[in-house]
């Protein structure tokens, strides 16, 4: 199978201009602290997939806080802080009084939620009715354990730039609050939904990625905070469960090397492998959301084993199989790159149903997250981490670039291009962002104005500011693992995942022909099923006339038999 990227061979000048990004901040904006009360609407737009799905069940649509969505918003406006992303263009610029304002409001909600969950409330509700501030009532896929975590992230963020020594208390207090929740040898293992809300697991990508992320932010603050009880019990949980999460979902391809996925690949439960996730968009939110990406201090990085670096062979190796899977999938993928449209759009996993016609799209979230991949992958090779030989060869055909050399350059016109392809679909409507974009007509698609779509794309675009065109030191980001501390050397067992079960990248790669079965073994199957009814067809006209024949014998017979023959005949050994 191949992928149908396409990349620009230098960077442009600006793949989204100043006055998008004035008009995403705005429509960013009046989704922050609905009615004053610090919540984040997850999107005020309608949502026709949802009613698809379940109908009058799932009234109010995305009228809800979602706490992963608010919790990743948060931390992209309190990451905008200071930045040229923050205020290009002329409308709503993020001003540190803005940001300010925003973020003590966000707090004021998080107390209200945490005194819930002091009063008998799950800590790991996912989804908060804003007019209440109580969980959802109706049915919906809970717990989720990355909600805790993301939260604390947002208000570390927050209050790492806050100067007033009585609230950076008062931010500690909530911080703690939800880190020692997450720092349980329980809770750490509990089952959760997944990121979209659709089947359980205890070991998915996406949350072991955030988890620690979130506690070696809090080992850090911990300590700043003078309570090095916690820091250390963070520390020590990070280092016990969280040690090794990119490894622990790497899964064989083939023979030449293997890739992410979001289920663990050899004791993954039955709804993983029903779902066919072993391709997850999942899996590239969780690469840009490590603790990679995130503020900390060398002296912190070299307490536990590094994670894989965006330039690496590994991540080159996704992305080629992420690559084929969603340009087979999307129709509007293979007329983009028909077109010389740059790019590619990316969707969500391979058996998804979540869409107008119950089949999955590409959704604008992830493909501006895989925008931000390369952005940190430009920022790695700048900052000492470039690819290896063997891995610049497979960027080269994962990227379909025979000139691509691994150079902080060619990692940015990669990221460019993707979301310069995302820019031809979404302008049209004035930059109004949507959750999906139709695979076979290329307009977005449901929940208009979604926060988390807005939050990744400015996020993508703060990612390239910090590389390009004038690379920013990286202390503390990307680039920033010590020369001791060398990755583990990476490996891949076979999957353990059942090959009857059209699941495996490798299995579908090679039947899997736009977004169907190969021709081939199309006609193969139906030659084969018209065979299967034909002797069917025969069987049944000889069983009929066979029994016709023994009805005419039995008949002749009837008159000559005896009363113990009647009994006989009743009997079992009997002619009957």
């Amino acid at each position: 199978a191949e992928g149908c990227f396409k990349a620009y061979p230098e960077p442009l000048q600006k793949p989204i201009s100043d006055a998008a990004l004035g008009l995403m901040r705005r429509y960013f904006f009046e989704n922050l602290n609905v009615n004053g009360t610090g919540a984040v609407i997850a999107s005020p737009g309608a949502c026709p997939a949802l009613e698809l799905v379940c109908g009058d069940g799932c009234q109010g649509g995305y009228h809800f806080h979602w706490e992963r969505d608010g919790g990743l918003s948060m931390a992209t406006l309190g990451n905008l802080l200071g930045t040229p992303i923050a205020t290009a263009g002329e409308r709503q610029a993020f001003t540190a009084e803005v940001i300010r304002d925003q973020q003590r409001s966000f707090a004021r909600w998080v107390t209200r939620i945490q005194e819930n969950v002091r009063n008998g409330v799950d800590q790991a509700e996912p989804k908060i009715n804003i007019s209440t501030g109580n969980p959802y009532e109706g049915n919906w896929c809970k717990p989720q354990t990355d909600g805790p975590a993301l939260r604390a992230q947002a208000l570390i963020i927050d209050a790492s730039s806050e100067t007033d020594i009585i609230r950076r208390g008062e931010l500690w207090n909530l911080i703690r609050f939800d880190l020692d929740w997450l720092a349980n040898e329980t809770n750490i293992k509990l089952e959760s939904c997944d990121i979209w809300e659709e089947n359980d697991e205890s070991n998915f990508f996406w949350n072991r990625m955030v988890m620690r992320s979130a506690l070696l932010m809090g080992f850090e603050f911990a300590e700043h905070q003078g309570d090095l009880v916690r820091a250390n019990k963070y520390l020590q949980i990070t280092k016990e469960y969280l040690q090794e999460p990119d490894i622990e979902h790497l899964q064989k391809r083939d023979e030449t090397g293997c890739f992410f996925a979001q289920c663990p690949p050899q004791d993954a439960g039955r709804t993983c492998l029903e779902k066919g996730k072993s391709v997850d968009g999942a899996v590239i939110l969780g690469l840009i959301h490590s603790d990679r990406s995130v503020k900390l201090k060398p002296s912190t990085r070299q307490k536990v084993r590094p994670l894989v670096a965006p330039t690496s062979e590994a991540v080159a190796r996704t992305i080629e199989t992420y690559n084929e899977v969603f340009c087979q999938l999307y129709d509007i993928n293979r007329e983009d790159t028909e077109k010389d449209i740059p790019g590619v759009l990316y969707g969500r996993y391979i058996k998804d149903a979540y869409g107008g016609d119950f089949k999955g799209n590409p959704w604008v979230l992830i493909t501006a997250a895989l925008a931000s991949l390369f952005y940190q992958a430009a920022q790695a090779s700048a900052s000492g981490e470039p690819p290896a030989p063997e891995a610049i060869l497979r960027w080269r055909l994962a990227l379909q670039w025979d000139r691509f050399n691994g150079t902080a350059k060619d990692f940015v016109a990669a990221g460019d291009s993707v979301l310069d392809r995302l820019r031809i679909h979404v302008e049209k409507d004035n930059w109004h962002l949507f959750e999906q974009i139709d695979k076979q007509t290329g307009d977005q698609y449901n929940a208009q104005d979604l926060t988390w779509s807005y939050a990744e794309v400015l996020n993508a675009m703060l990612e390239r500011s910090k590389v390009w065109p004038e690379p920013v030191q990286q202390d503390h980001g990307q680039g920033a693992t010590p020369q001791d501390k060398v990755p583990t050397p990476m490996t891949c067992a076979a999957s353990q995942w059942p090959s009857d079960v059209d699941l495996n990248p490798s299995d579908l790669l090679s039947g899997l022909s736009n977004g169907v079965m190969a021709l081939w073994k199309r006609i193969l199957l139906g030659l084969l099923v018209c065979c299967g009814l034909c002797g069917c067809l025969i069987a049944v006209a000889w069983y009929s006339s066979r029994k016709r024949a023994w009805s005419d014998s039995e008949h002749s017979d009837s008159e000559g038999l005896s009363s113990s023959d009647d009994e006989n005949m009743l009997m079992p050994g009997g002619r009957g």
